[in-house]
């Protein structure tokens, strides 16, 4: 009986003391994996609210059409901004079309010639009413 008691408070005691041991203790390995899966959601964050409130372009001309538009179905154009690639102009239709063409072209120039002009007399003619 004595090998029976002396067995019994020997894992009487291995309990009580594993008891008081059930702190959680920190995985070694864990930590670093801890540390990038923060890293990495702060970089997605910092990305995404970067792309939100970035300050670039909004339409840039990538190509231009080669084919001439008649004055009749152009409401107005404008200059791609600075910061794209390639400066074009954006000419834009009665259709509410947007068009990209090459500011170098001489029909180019001459079509922004006339759309300018036709504005400026609809604007005059507009303050006389």
């Amino acid at each position: 009986m004595s090998c029976s008691s002396s067995r019994r408070s020997a894992i009487n005691k291995a309990t009580n003391a594993s008891k008081s041991d059930l702190r959680p203790t920190a995985d070694p390995n864990m930590r670093p994996s801890c540390i990038f899966i923060a890293c990495l959601v702060l970089f997605a964050f910092c990305s995404l609210a970067r792309s939100e409130f970035s300050q670039g372009p909004d339409k840039c001309c990538f190509s231009f059409s080669n084919v001439k538009i008649p004055v009749k179905q152009v409401e107005s154009h404008h200059t791609t901004h600075l910061e794209c690639h390639r400066s074009g102009i954006i000419v834009i239709t009665k259709a509410q079309r947007e068009i990209c063409v090459d500011p170098a072209e001489r029909w180019v120039q001459r079509l922004m010639n006339l759309v300018d002009a036709r504005n400026v007399k609809d604007m005059s003619s507009g303050d006389n009413e």
